[in-house]
């Protein structure tokens, strides 16, 4: 292209950019194609399929839930593969811990199997329980006892993998209802009503409890003779 085309190009170029076009310009004044942003497909992000793409990754160190909210948990570089030589470490706290407890969701589980579980692994503990993970045993449908979990990740320098990504819910579990005061009240009088009546039993009901001087009443006497002397 001689320099006259390319001024020309130049200034064809400049105009569309100065009209608002989409199109951009390459060095020497040539049109580059329409730049269009990604189209992610509904329902995730790349390894999702969860409708949590716009649930910002949890980072590594403790973090506070609470009841009815989620987050995502997931190993680093996700949806590419872990780094070699690495340990990640998550703890989890859904308040109030005692009536409430944590669900996973695990769509993607990719790591390095071994015996168990020696090399690349993910560790998830929680109350009364703890699992090494490897491999594609994953921890998804695990429920937790309370609000409290830590999960550990460590990758060794061998094998990598993809990895994982999980989803965390928190579960308000305080659905139990205490019994109304009037309940309470009509239960313990009826109680006290059944303590009354067995507690006074009538004499003509029990009659193994009459006295033993009335059974010994209807005992016929023995009658007894006394020889006569005589004479």
């Amino acid at each position: 292209m001689n320099v006259k085309s390319s001024s020309v190009m130049a200034k064809v170029c400049f105009l569309v950019a100065a009209l608002g076009g989409t199109h951009g310009c390459n060095p020497g004044g040539f049109i580059r194609p329409p730049v269009r942003p990604p189209v992610r497909p509904p329902g995730g992000g790349p390894g999702g399929g969860t409708g949590g793409s716009n649930l910002a990754t949890l980072p590594c160190g403790p973090s506070t839930m609470s009841a009815g909210s989620r987050v995502v948990v997931q190993s680093p570089n996700f949806p590419r593969n872990y780094p070699n030589f690495n340990r990640n470490q998550w703890e989890l706290t859904c308040l109030p811990r005692a009536s409430t407890s944590l669900s996973f969701n695990c769509p993607v589980f990719e790591l390095e199997d071994s015996a168990g579980c020696t090399a690349d692994r993910l560790i998830v503990a929680s109350k009364g329980a703890r699992e090494q993970l490897c491999g594609g045993n994953s921890p998804d449908g695990t429920v937790t006892a309370d609000g409290w979990a830590r999960l550990t990740f460590a990758a060794n320098a061998r094998t990598n993998g993809r990895g994982f990504r999980c989803f965390i819910w928190c579960n308000d579990n305080s659905t139990t209802t205490a019994p109304s005061s009037s309940s309470t009240s009509s239960t313990a009088s009826a109680l006290t009503d059944v303590s009354s009546s067995t507690a006074q039993p009538s004499q003509s009901a029990n009659p193994e409890t009459q006295p033993a001087t009335e059974a010994d009443s209807t005992t016929a006497p023995v009658p007894t003779t006394t020889a006569a002397n005589t004479t």
